[in-house]
């Protein structure tokens, strides 16, 4: 019996690359202590809540830590920061699309995941058994990669080492794409009787930040980043950084020539209570001279997320959010990732992302 196997990498790549990305959904708010208040006679007296910004720590399966193990293997064989975590976020998502194809007997990617933030990864075979990250990655990875020039950053399909159709590198730059910190993957078995597939499985991996981005090398070794992932675990107290001007020095990356430069811009102040902030004198274009200062009225934690919402600086008065996912602590900054969004929250097509320092 002839055995029918498929691999889709989704992306944002126009040309010889496939691929796709866009942002998950927060979990609700966590903290660590609750607000109480003193009452007497004549006055209420709010006292401060304390929170605590850290990273959630979850168990993970022994199949879950073997995901992260062969993508870290991969990766590291390119450069050596950067790892890679596990999601239980991006697997349920994974599921629920895996699920989708099982019904459906198709192997195509989610239209949504540009929208979504996440790049995908896919493997469909007809064969009866479960596939694993290992399997997967054998297509995904080491029949792709020679196929992969760094210098051109261009695939080149002759190489290829299977008899398969559409032979592609999107895979093996989604699974080496350095700006990609999460995964998540699950697999399920067809139902559909009329497919292709139908005595076999899909195989579906899920990746934040996506990969594949236009124009882009998946990964740069001029330079590195491990002043930012320093594996420090912040575990931040809301009142060691609140009522102070924490300057801000971006870190601008140009993953096209592979060159890093640190530019200052402003500062950050989070007001009494954690409840509002303000990014004073910022750069919001980063490079086009156009500062300002924004307000957030809203201010909200999840886990080592902080949300930021306010109004925006256009004459339409869109809404503006910022993410603040805190990296690492340094004695002197913290290293975090930024993301903000003048236009559309949910949609990460309108996202800018970069690395930056908070200087204590």
């Amino acid at each position: 019996m002839k055995t029918t196997q498929k691999m889709i990498g989704l992306s944002m790549i126009v040309t010889l690359l496939v691929g796709c990305g866009a942002s998950g959904t927060l979990s609700p708010r966590e903290t660590s202590t609750t607000p109480t208040e003193e009452i007497n006679e004549t006055e209420t007296t709010t006292v401060e809540t304390n929170y605590i910004i850290t990273p959630k720590v979850e168990p993970l399966t022994t199949e879950q830590e073997h995901i992260v193990q062969v993508h870290n293997e991969r990766r590291h064989n390119e450069f050596d920061d950067a790892p890679m975590h596990y999601s239980l976020e991006l697997e349920k998502v994974a599921l629920a699309y895996a699920k989708e194809l099982a019904q459906s007997g198709k192997v195509e990617h989610d239209p949504n995941n540009a929208r979504n933030g996440y790049g995908e990864n896919l493997f469909a075979n007809s064969e009866d058994k479960n596939i694993t990250i290992d399997e997967a990655m054998i297509h995904w990875y080491d029949n792709e990669k020679v196929m992969y020039d760094y210098e051109t950053n261009e695939c080149n399909t002759s190489k290829a080492i299977e008899n398969i159709d559409n032979a592609t590198c999107g895979h093996y730059t989604q699974v080496v794409w350095q700006e990609t910190r999460e995964v998540g993957c699950a697999t399920v078995n067809y139902i559909n009787p009329e497919s292709l597939y139908a005595n076999g499985s899909i195989y579906v991996c899920r990746y934040q930040k996506p990969g594949n981005v236009q124009g882009e090398k998946p990964y740069c070794t001029n330079y590195t980043t491990s002043d930012i992932y320093t594996g420090v675990i912040p575990k931040i107290n809301t009142q060691d950084i609140t009522g102070k001007d924490l300057s801000i020095e971006l870190i601008d990356e140009d993953r096209v020539n592979c060159i890093r430069r640190d530019n200052s811009n402003g500062s950050i102040r989070f007001e009494k209570g954690f409840k509002s902030a303000t990014l004073i004198d910022f750069d919001i274009f980063n490079g086009d001279k156009y500062t300002t200062t924004l307000q957030f009225d809203n201010v909200e934690i999840v886990d080592d997320m902080v949300k930021l919402s306010g109004v925006g600086i256009s004459e339409e008065h869109y809404p503006i959010f910022m993410n603040i996912k805190f990296i690492s602590d340094n004695d002197t900054y913290y290293g975090v990732e930024l993301e903000w969004n003048g236009y559309n929250a949910n949609d990460a097509t309108f996202s800018r992302n970069m690395k930056a320092k908070f200087y204590k």
